[in-house]
C-alpha cells in the first residue's frame, strides 16, 4: 500500500469516527462565541468526500493518478 493510499484511508477513518461520535452526542461540536452557543442540527449535517487533483491528474477513488495523452495513426488496408 502506498503512503498516499494509507493517508487517504486514515483520513476517511477519522471522518467516519467523527460523524459517528457526533451522532451519539450532538453537543460534541458545540461552540460558544461571545456568549452565543452554536450547535449542529443533525438533520442538516451532510458529510461528503472528494478527491481534488492538480493539473494533469485524474481522481481514481481516493487517490490522484497521472493522465496520459498519446497520438497515434491507424491505417487500414
Amino acid at each position: 500500500m502506498t503512503p498516499t493510499i494509507q493517508e487517504a484511508i486514515e483520513a476517511i477513518s477519522v471522518l467516519e469516527r467523527t460523524v459517528q461520535d457526533v451522532h451519539v452526542d450532538e453537543h460534541l461540536l458545540t461552540v460558544t462565541v461571545d456568549d452565543v452557543t452554536y450547535r449542529i442540527v443533525m438533520t442538516t449535517l451532510t458529510v461528503t468526500s472528494l478527491t481534488h487533483c492538480g493539473e494533469g491528474l485524474v481522481a481514481v477513488e481516493a487517490v490522484c493518478g497521472k493522465t496520459f495523452s498519446y497520438s497515434y495513426t491507424m491505417s487500414f488496408i
